[in-house]
């Protein structure tokens, strides 16, 4: 009597059993889809989530704001004072023309003034929106 004893491998016992080769199967797949589930609904709400985007402030606008009011308010009052020295009758013509060309210089100095502020500012939105 022989007694013949055949080695099966370990894959070939796993893959003998078909309810074991199924149930495998299907946790493999039930973890992969969990998986795969999970990533892509993080990534979803990352990206349609307001909170969880950074939001950017820009330090120093108030300071930005308030100079720039201060000198379009002393731009102003010159003119004011200007105006009224054109105006003034006791002052020789050609002075008067020249104070009412100085006060029209300040209006343009008022524009540029807004002007810079409204560039300062949109160059720092537009860095703040790029970071």
């Amino acid at each position: 009597m022989h007694l013949r004893i055949e080695f099966v491998s370990l894959k070939e016992k796993f893959e003998s059993h078909p309810v074991v080769w199924g149930l495998t199967l299907l946790v493999i797949g039930f973890v992969a889809g969990f998986s795969a589930s999970e990533a892509l609904n993080l990534k979803f709400v990352s990206a349609n989530n307001p909170a969880s985007q950074v939001q950017c402030v820009i330090e120093g606008v108030d300071n930005l704001s308030k100079t720039h009011h201060e000198r379009v308010m002393a731009l102003q009052q010159e003119i004011v004072r200007l105006e009224a020295r054109a105006s003034d009758e006791r002052i020789i013509g050609s002075y008067q023309i020249e104070y009412k060309a100085a006060a029209d210089r300040l209006r343009k100095d008022i524009s540029t003034e807004r002007a810079v502020l409204d560039s300062s500012l949109a160059g720092l939105t537009l860095k703040c929106r790029s970071s």
